[in-house]
């Protein structure tokens, strides 16, 4: 990352990146050698400034009837950042208060569609899932084809399951032969798991936990479709438990919460 691309992640603005920048560059100025370094307006360059003098990573001194502008010591952007995180932590504090009454307020509707795009997506509607699940609860799930050109994805899964054991809910899947290394490489080493294969055709990748389903697409732009409906979710829970009848099991699954009945073969 440059030193760009850092400042923009501790939110400033591209003229304040710029001004930052020119006084690193060229030490202490008044406003006119910034207005001809940043090709900033002179409109806008005191306000700039202003906001990063109170940022606490520019300084100024006053030179006759002249404001001479320099950047502070870079060490300071330390104490910038923790000044952030003391925010942060204090306004998560102020949401978890806020959370009960926000959630007492919103209204539901019988169903819920939403689209998630992204590895950020896909991390946000497994973090529902996983916040959905307790031990003792239980998803399952129809897989097509495997991860092996997604490498992301699969580490994320990876990660995901792992987690998924240390909660106590458990999984179930239903996928073609053609994915057993895929899935050997995600649950290898787990508990809690349970896979057959078929070659019977299966629908999209597709995810259900208690009244939502996750159909998703696993591409170099992946994305998740959610839709929270009663109805549609039973009827692909009533499908995937057909098809789990008659598909084959894998001989390393394990269902660890389930005493003696799949026993646990390590990998």
């Amino acid at each position: 990352m440059d030193l760009p691309s850092f400042l923009r992640s501790l939110d400033f603005t591209d003229g304040e990146i710029r001004a930052y920048i020119a006084l690193l560059e060229n030490g202490p100025s008044t406003v006119g050698p910034i207005l001809k370094a940043t090709h900033i307006s002179q409109s806008k360059i005191y306000d700039i400034l202003e906001r990063l003098i109170q940022k606490g990573v520019v300084t100024y001194t006053i030179a006759g009837s002249y404001k001479v502008f320099s950047a502070a010591d870079p060490r300071l952007l330390g104490d910038f950042i923790e000044g952030r995180e003391v925010e942060l932590a204090k306004r998560k504090r102020e949401l978890a208060r806020l959370l009960p009454q926000i959630e007492a307020m919103l209204k539901k509707a019988d169903y819920e569609v939403a689209i998630f795009e992204g590895l950020r997506g896909f991390k946000s509607a497994y973090t529902e899932m996983f916040e959905c699940l307790g031990k003792g609860d239980e998803y399952v799930f129809f897989a097509v084809s495997g991860l092996e050109k997604y490498e992301k994805l699969a580490t994320f899964f990876r990660q995901f399951h792992m987690k998924r054991q240390r909660k106590g809910f458990t999984v179930r899947g239903i996928s073609y032969p053609s994915t057993k290394k895929t899935m050997e490489k995600i649950f290898r080493r787990l508990s809690g798991w349970e896979i057959r294969y078929t070659n019977i055709p299966l629908p999209f990748q597709t995810v259900i936990y208690k009244d939502t389903i996750l159909l998703l697409n696993w591409s170099e732009k992946p994305a998740i479709f959610k839709i929270r409906c009663e109805k549609i979710a039973e009827d692909y829970m009533k499908f995937f438990e057909s098809v789990w009848m008659m598909a084959e099991r894998s001989p390393r699954s394990t269902r660890s919460h389930i005493r003696d009945i799949i026993p646990r073969v390590p990998a």
